[in-house]
């Protein structure tokens, strides 16, 4: 081959790969291909004397002299997005401060190298990069932003800087992989769903200087099977620990149980919990839902001093066969031990006041209720709250053999949930009289077949029959004015059913997936 003629080609080559290169910023392929980025000092922003890496920190700057940030490049040239996904980032000593979602969603990134000099990481900081696995913190760091580590699904492990006060809300929730978790001695308070969701989490020690801990802060935590409580910690809130279904044994820290003798409950109630509108917690109590759904909870240890437990706080503890429950507790709240079929015998002491619907339901626990206990009767099975006008059935604890119930005239109400998730219900035998069907009553009794309403009844509430796929067959009797929302939802049995003329409402979904088409007569 003559040699003229091929360097001839050879710098057409050249020269067309230029043309196309450069002003793609392909360039950068070079400098990227060990995916390590050191972002310059002059690219972070300056203002009275704190520096700041941001999102603008990552923009780069082309030989053109344009500014090619990596949303504007792939918008322009998507296929060179590969080229620009660097794994390993280093910020330069002297920046104070790591802005908020300065990193957010950059899924290519593995590690990030933080120096001394950064005293403060914003929120969402790191939210979404879910290939991170690699993240150390220097001890100037002295502020965490909420969810500033949020969905990074493959950090493993993190050591919180010694100085920082407050694990913030979200700040690890949804790390899949987080496995190890060190919390210093300076952290006072565990914010709201700090780490939730970290379904990898095995082992947890609170440090004595932590006083509150938020809602949900280890809620859906599978896999934590040891949670180290100091008795230093004052107030837990909802749903911390829900549904940690590995979660075997757990003692309550005393401070939780220390207020004052004579305070009133409205003394004791905090501001209302942003994420449960209408839900004001309260000190003194183990809050609505706090181990709901902990399958495998077996053993709990309740200090003296508390006063309530409340909504649903062992709900669906089925292993749980072994808990104390303090001469100081004065309330029980709605379904707070539904489905705790392990449950050991509780005497219904002269302080409580209050016991909620559906508190015992499905328990078979033995109710004892001493002759000076006047508020409360627990008679065949079934546990009552006595009213001025008659009683009030509050949990089905044991069903009957054959599953065949009467309920007495001397009902007068039948409180929500009262035989929620009862799968060996069959027949019920309601009394004249009653008005309403309360929301969730007969909710997920697969066993229920038919049922006839007294001619009394006027409302039927929200679920009262959701997920009784057994259904066949219900009156609803003439005066009837309301059917609430998902009234009979999942009721796949349920083939035909007769509105009369007097309901003016019905609620959404009141007959999904029941197979129905309503028809008034």
């Amino acid at each position: 081959m003559p040699r003229e003629p091929f360097l001839r080609r050879l710098r057409s080559t050249v020269l067309i790969f230029l043309l196309i290169a450069v002003p793609a910023g392909l360039i950068y392929a070079f400098d990227s291909y060990m995916y390590h980025y050191s972002i310059p000092m002059a690219a972070c922003a300056s203002s009275g004397g704190t520096v700041t890496v941001d999102r603008s920190s990552l923009v780069r700057r082309s030989p053109l002299g344009e500014y090619i940030a990596k949303s504007s490049l792939v918008k322009k040239y998507p296929w060179i997005e590969s080229y620009l996904d660097y794994r390993h980032y280093v910020i330069p000593d002297g920046v104070t401060e790591i802005g908020e979602s300065a990193f957010g969603g950059y899924s290519g990134i593995r590690s990030v190298t933080i120096p001394d000099s950064v005293t403060k990481i914003g929120p969402f900081a790191f939210h979404l990069c879910k290939n991170m696995k690699i993240v150390l913190l220097p001890d100037s760091v002295t502020w965490i932003g909420d969810g500033a580590f949020d969905m990074c699904a493959a950090l493993v492990s993190i050591r919180i800087p010694d100085g920082v006060k407050s694990v913030r809300s979200g700040t690890f929730c949804i790390c899949y992989s987080l496995k190890h978790v060190a919390i210093p001695d300076s952290v006072e308070r565990i914010e709201n769903g700090a780490f939730l969701s970290c379904e990898h989490l095995e082992k947890i020690r609170i440090p004595d200087s932590v006083k509150e801990i938020g809602n949900g802060v280890f809620q859906n935590c599978r896999a934590l099977r040891e949670v180290e409580l100091p008795d230093t910690v004052e107030f837990i809130d909802y749903g911390a620990f829900s549904g940690c279904a590995a979660l075997e044994e757990i003692r309550l820290p005393s401070a939780m149980g220390r207020v004052p003798a004579n305070a009133k409950a409205e003394d004791l109630l905090l501001p209302e919990s942003p994420g449960k509108p209408g839900y004001f917690p309260s000190r003194g109590t183990i809050g609505d839902s706090m181990f709901l759904d902990c399958a495998n909870l077996k053993k709990v240890v309740i200090p003296d001093g508390i006063r309530a437990i409340r909504d649903k706080a062992f709900s669906g503890c089925a292993m749980l066969a072994d808990i104390n429950i303090p001469d100081s507790v004065k309330e029980i709240g709605e379904q707070a031990f539904l489905g705790c079929r392990s449950l050991p015998p509780f005497t219904v002491g002269t302080q409580i006041e209050r016991i909620g619907g559906s508190a015992f339901t499905g328990t078979g626990c033995r109710l004892v209720i001493p002759d000076d206990q006047p508020r409360f009767r627990f008679e065949e099975g079934f546990l009552y709250a006595v009213e001025e006008d008659g009683l009030t059935l509050l949990s089905c604890v044991t069903m009957p053999d054959g599953g065949r119930v009467v309920v007495s005239p001397d009902v007068r109400r039948i409180a929500a949930g009262a035989f929620a998730k009862c799968a060996g219900l069959k027949d019920i035998r309601l009394p004249d009289g009653l008005e309403e069907i309360c929301a969730e009553t007969f909710s997920g009794c697969t066993g229920l077949k038919r049922i006839e309403l007294p001619d009394s009844v006027k409302r039927i509430r929200d679920a009262a029959f959701s997920g009784c796929t057994g259904l066949e067959k219900i009156n609803l009797p003439d005066g009837m004015t309301s059917i609430g929302k998902n009234a009979f939802y999942g009721c796949s049995s349920l083939k035909n059913i007769e509105i009369p003329a007097s309901v003016k409402t019905i609620g959404g979904n009141a007959f999904y997936k029941t197979g129905i088409t309503p028809r008034r007569p």
